[in-house]
């Protein structure tokens, strides 16, 4: 099968054409790993990490996470297929290219939830040589290290029906982040899972979660805190250790009486609201949590609602009004 080998080949930046250095590998996998990992790490960046009084050094691309990229792309491939694994590595990521696309009921969502093997045979063998240390678990393992320390996870967006494309991004996006959460769960003697840290990862980037997702673990030892409905924040701690108090109280928002002060207030200089008027006084919130707001207004007779409700325009369109 001359089809079944890996390429490797290393460029300055994606706009370079030609590649500086370029390998072809095949024969037995296990007796040329070694060789594309000298080929990676002759090249890795070191990036200095300070943690506490001291100043740790790591690399851009660990071995451990590119070892289960390597066997991923080993184990999954499609053998049908006459094309080769090609592993292009970069100053800052490493893009790695596999033959066929994810084996079928795996997509980029549910890729840590979903372990199939395509080639069950490869992957007894390897986890029987202990060359594979996590069977079933290897893009969990390459999540939780990236994350951890503050790096962006493992891209698989480019991945089609005919390949699959994995993007390990080597940079430190924020270095803050993970020592804050480092320093936390070290003081409270807990570990966080790849399935916590990408949910940290969400909340730090206001992305909305999934609630039944939240571990009471990330709440009971400080990470988060919980805003609202669905809505969740990075502690306030971490805002206050990282210098950006301003930012922790634009992301909370408002209170919900103050959220219904701003309404009353909308129609104390204008008479009336419509459903309009009063999204764009609380942009932020969904309608249905401004008409909750406006109906506890009205349980507390500070407003009415006059006009025809199923009409939002014209003469008799509903809107809400001051009871006076």
């Amino acid at each position: 099968m001359p089809y079944v080998e890996i390429r490797y080949s290393y460029k300055i930046n994606e706009s370079e054409v030609r590649t500086q250095d370029i390998e072809i590998f095949n024969g037995g996998y296990l007796l040329y790993y070694n060789k594309i990992w000298e080929k990676i790490n002759a090249r890795n960046l070191i990036l200095s990490v300070p943690q506490g009084m001291l100043i740790r050094e790591v690399k851009a691309f660990d071995e451990e996470s590119i070892r289960e990229a390597i066997n991923n792309a080993l184990i999954h491939r499609d053998y049908s297929l006459n094309e080769s694994i090609f592993i292009t590595q970069y100053q800052q990521k490493i893009e790695i290219k596999s033959p066929g696309g994810f084996v079928g009921g795996v997509t980029v969502e549910n890729i840590l939830d979903e372990s199939k093997t395509r080639n069950k045979l490869i992957a007894d063998t390897l986890f029987k040589s202990e060359f594979v240390e996590h069977l079933g678990n290897g893009v969990n393992l390459m999540f939780k290290n990236q994350l951890s320390l503050g790096k962006n996870p493992p891209n698989y967006s480019k991945t089609n029906q005919n390949n699959v494309f994995l993007e390990l991004d080597g940079k430190i996006k924020d270095i803050e982040f993970a020592k804050y959460v480092f320093n936390v769960a070290n003081k409270k003697n807990r570990e966080l899972s790849d399935k916590e840290l990408i949910l940290l990862n969400q909340i730090k980037e206001n992305k909305r979660v999934n609630a039944s997702y939240v571990s009471d673990n990330l709440l009971e030892i400080g990470l988060i805190e919980k805003v609202g409905y669905g809505k969740y924040l990075l502690s306030q701690n971490y805002y206050d250790d990282t210098n950006r108090s301003g930012e922790y109280t634009r992301n909370r928002g408002l209170s919900k009486e103050q959220n219904k002060m701003l309404l009353v207030k909308h129609l104390q200089s204008f008479d009336k609201g419509f459903k309009k008027d009063l999204i764009q006084v609380l942009p932020s919130l969904p309608w249905h949590q401004i008409y909750r707001l406006l109906d506890e207004l009205r349980k507390e007779k500070k407003i009415r609602f006059v006009g025809d409700r199923r009409s939002y325009s014209g003469e008799n369109a509903g809107c809400w009004k001051l009871v006076k």
